[in-house]
């Protein structure tokens, strides 16, 4: 409201009139570059030096043309001055310490949400990225950024910029950065970039497994293990254990024992038991236990379960409780359960609860229900309720509207409200909507509380049982409480239907509600039953719309119509909008182009054009 009030639409409406008219070429290039650094994920403001230096990439050759030394200062005056409390394009900011002049700028955020769309599908210069890598100031932004252009296929870009946030200390940017060498095949830079970061080497070594190349996944592996990462024990001692080396994977877990994680042997211990091989199984998991993993009592009570020896089942989750794991309970619930042992199942639930386990509960509640003591389930659903498990009253609600008991579930609902849990109304909504009864109450209680999909179901639910007028009301109910997908449902179940028209006018509602995606999914229902023409013109709406994802549709029609330079700019503008699904296609149209036999070693350099190697 303020924003509006203040010009934000104006605002919007000068920008997108170009340059050359309410803002000069420079002015309207350096809104475009903080727009772009926000959009693609630059956090708060953007250093003014990154503006200045990235703004040149923007601009025809005949503006770059200046004699004013001071041409910044005057540009980014003009774009963050107020006229009569008016918005300003740009807002200033310090963010270096102490007082003084302004050093970062973030684009007025209305002016910024309100023109991504029509900027989703481009990406930025190389000069944005040279400046975004020696200026971007954090370590969060520098791979926010690297993530934006590797999206991008700018593997070059991409490199630089996770190098720069790795050297500020970014472990996350350092993984980033060996997987994106190991990935172009350059092992010795993925080697070299690793340093001595265990979580880089561990990184390398899920790329190497990925690849078939057992070998350096061992290398990378164990230099991660060694570095101090304690989960890459557990992968040394799977894949040993999948290449048939028990007596190494069993080394492998007792190094990592002793080097502080039983993890492995408890790894071991699962996989084996995956494969049905229950006494090297038992064994690896009394292995867990001695090197202290508590939870391994609960893989040998499960065993002894399987084995048909309560007692000692019994024993292990006792155990197990014993040291700290408090899920120990539930699993004493269920056995106590599955022997009709009803004393000690709640008596189990008791200790559960007060330990913190307050689902042990809903679990006793469920298992009652499965056997049909629809009262007994009741009690337990409502003793975990009164311990503080919320959503239990969703299940006591059930329950009751079940037993046609309606205000005592919409107690329950309301009560499941109070202490801060709106799922319950959800759950009515459904339950009425199914039977047939006055579903709106609950739906719109639902959504008050936060759980607007209710009335996306109701909007389904009434278009399939050919109620449109009830579809359409429900829907908008939907958007107005946050929730456009209900629109999107309703133009897919349409289309399926064989109502165009109705599907039509639904999709437009997604999109002026926010809703970008239903386009997209019209063409996609369009496209798979052949009507190739229709899912064209559904997939442009999309795009015009700024959905990024309706390029891939559009270059599959254009593919499959022979269409190839239509198809290669479609999946191109796709990979620009940071679409991976486009890179597929680019490269399956290319590769046919270039008759290559390996496409994969190939990216876009710097100005989105087709080029081997980084």
């Amino acid at each position: 409201m303020i924003q509006q009030l203040t010009g934000g639409p104006e605002l919007v409406r000068r920008y997108l009139s170009g340059p050359g008219n309410y803002f000069s070429e420079i002015e309207h290039a350096l809104v475009t570059v903080a727009l772009d650094a926000r959009r693609l994920g630059h956090p708060g403001a953007v250093p003014g030096a990154l503006l200045a230096e990235a703004v040149a990439g923007y601009l025809p050759a005949t503006a770059r043309v200046t004699v004013a030394s001071d041409w910044f200062e005057e540009a980014v005056g003009a774009l963050s001055r107020q006229v009569g409390g008016a918005l300003s394009a740009l807002v200033p900011e310090r963010i270096e310490a102490g007082l003084g002049a302004p050093d970062a700028y973030r684009p007025a955020d209305y002016l910024d949400q309100s023109v991504r769309p029509t900027r989703t599908h481009l990406a930025p210069p190389e000069q944005f990225w040279l400046a975004a890598a020696d200026h971007a100031r954090s370590a969060e932004a520098l791979r926010a950024l690297g993530s934006a252009a590797y999206l991008r296929r700018r593997y070059q870009h991409a490199a630089r910029l996770y190098r720069r946030a790795a050297e500020l200390g970014s472990s996350a940017a350092r993984q980033a950065l060996v997987l994106l060498l190991a990935e172009v095949a350059d092992r010795a830079g993925a080697v070299s970039a690793a340093g001595t970061d265990p979580s880089a080497w561990y990184a390398l070594g899920s790329a190497c497994e990925e690849d078939g190349d057992r070998d350096g996944a061992y290398r990378a592996f164990a230099q991660s293990a060694h570095r101090g990462d304690m989960w890459a024990w557990v992968a040394l001692a799977r894949l040993r254990e999948q290449d048939g080396d028990r007596a190494g994977a069993e080394q492998a877990a007792e190094e990592g024992a002793r080097a502080g994680t039983a993890q492995a042997w408890l790894s071991l211990a699962r996989q084996r038991e995956r494969l049905g091989e229950e006494e090297p199984a038992r064994s690896a998991y009394q292995r867990a236990v001695t090197a202290g993993e508590a939870s391994a009592w609960l893989g040998l009570g499960k065993s002894s379960e399987r084995a048909g020896d309560h007692a000692e089942a019994q024993t292990a989750y006792h155990q197990a409780a014993a040291g700290g794991v408090t899920s120990a309970w539930t699993y004493l619930v269920h056995l106590h359960s599955a022997t009709q042992d009803e004393e000690n199942a709640v008596l189990a639930a008791e200790q559960a609860a007060a330990v913190g386990r307050a689902e042990a509960w809903t679990v006793l509640g469920r298992l009652r229900e499965q056997r049909g003591d629809l009262v007994g389930a009741a009690e337990a659903f409502g003793a975990a309720a009164a311990v503080g498990e919320s959503n239990a009253l969703s299940h006591l609600a059930r329950l009751r509207e079940g037993a046609d008991d309606h205000e005592g579930a919409e107690q329950a609902a309301r009560e499941a409200a109070r202490v801060g849990d709106g799922e319950a109304w959800g759950v009515l909504a459904r339950l009425r909507t199914q039977a047939g009864t006055d579903a709106e109450a609950a739906a719109a209680e639902a959504a008050r509380l936060g759980h607007t999909d209710a009335w996306t179901m109701l909007a389904r639910h009434r278009e399939t049982a050919g109620d449109a007028t009830g579809a359409d009301r429900a829907a908008e109910e939907a958007a107005t409480s946050g929730d456009p997908h209900a629109w999107a449902a309703l133009a897919r179940i349409r289309e399926r239907a064989g109502d165009q028209a109705g599907a039509a006018r639904a999709a437009a509602r997604a999109e002026e509600t926010g809703g970008l995606g239903a386009w997209t999914a019209l063409g996609r229902v369009r496209e798979e039953r052949g009507d190739i023409e229709t899912a064209e013109q559904a997939y442009e709406a999309a795009a015009r719309a700024g959905d990024p994802e309706a390029w891939v549709g559009l270059g599959r029609v254009h593919e499959a119509a022979g269409r190839w330079s239509s198809a290669e700019t479609a999946y191109r503008t796709g990979v620009n909008a940071g679409d991976t699904d486009a890179w597929e296609g680019l490269l399956r149209v290319l590769g046919r182009r270039h008759r290559t036999a390996n496409p994969g070693r190939f990216g876009l350099d710097a100005e989105g054009r087709f080029a081997e190697g980084l």
